[in-house]
């Protein structure tokens, strides 16, 4: 090759065809026992604990926790949340999970009360906003979330019914 009359960039088709043709008549020499080989460390490296589940899940919860994410995440779609971001939920409190039963004493959501389960959420992923979403969507299907988590204060139940008759009378003046 002229490294005076070299085009960087020209493609030569040819070449290029011929390449791929050397190495495939190169693979269909190799023996049938490499492929199984090669099929062997590909099962292997699914079978590692950072690998997907069967099921697709990146996170493996603890015992007991799966059905009870599951049920969150059914009862957050009902209420009409995107099921995308019900899945990254899901997702997120998978690992929380997960998180939790590698702790002393192997610990799960199902065994913990909300505010356990907020505080270890602190704790182990302070500034994971998912991870926190789907706290709040854990609480919620619980009933111990607030109606709209997004408010920064909550009104009692009997103050909430007296702020709402005064905002509908306030409403009909107008």
């Amino acid at each position: 090759m002229d490294p005076s009359n070299f085009n960087f960039f020209g493609f030569d088709s040819n070449a290029y065809y011929a390449m791929v043709a050397q190495q495939q008549a190169a693979q269909a020499e190799q023996p049938q026992e490499a492929a199984q080989g090669h099929f062997e460390q590909h099962l292997e490296a699914a079978a590692q604990p950072h690998a997907p589940n069967p099921r697709g899940q990146r996170y493996q919860a603890a015992p007991g926790d799966e059905d009870l994410i599951k049920s969150a995440g059914d009862a957050e779609v009902a209420r009409g949340t995107a099921p995308a971001t019900v899945k990254v939920y899901k997702s997120s409190l998978r690992r929380l999970s997960q998180a939790l039963h590698h702790q002393d004493g192997g610990l799960s959501l199902s065994g913990l009360n909300d505010n356990a389960v907020n505080d270890y959420a602190n704790t182990l992923f302070p500034d994971d906003r998912q991870v926190h979403s789907g706290v709040v969507m854990l609480t919620r299907y619980r009933g111990s979330a607030p109606a709209d988590p997004h408010r920064r204060y909550q009104a009692t139940p009997g103050d909430a019914d007296l702020i709402r008759r005064a905002a509908d009378a306030a409403r009909a003046e107008r």
